[in-house]
């Protein structure tokens, strides 16, 4: 089984990972989707491996959620990491749920 997408909301996690309108959502995180059930439920991860097929293509797309960056950084600057950097996909939600998990670690 597998759910069609019908749309994707522009600056999304999926939109920014690659998921397009007419994309079929196979799996996430290797649990079979059968409905928009599975689906609402498997996408609350922090972390996604999404399994679809595109044009009779197998593709698989990677998500990492805000939450998930600000727990890695959070860990590095336990270790005493200082300086972290970000990349084009460092957006301001991403910043400041960094911020909120980071504000109580002591140098």
């Amino acid at each position: 089984m597998s759910v069609k997408v019908e749309n994707v909301i522009e600056g999304s996690y999926g939109y920014k990972a690659g998921i397009r309108a007419c994309d079929e959502i196979l799996k996430i995180n290797s649990h079979e989707i059968f409905d928009v059930l599975d689906y609402r439920f498997y996408i609350q991860s922090k972390k996604l491996n999404i399994e679809m097929l595109r044009n009779g293509e197998s593709v698989n797309v990677n998500i990492r959620k805000s939450d998930e960056f600000a727990d890695i950084v959070a860990k590095m600057c336990e270790k005493g990491v200082r300086i972290v950097g970000g990349c084009c996909g460092t957006t301001p939600e991403y910043i400041s749920k960094l911020c909120a998990r980071i504000k109580d670690i002591k140098p």
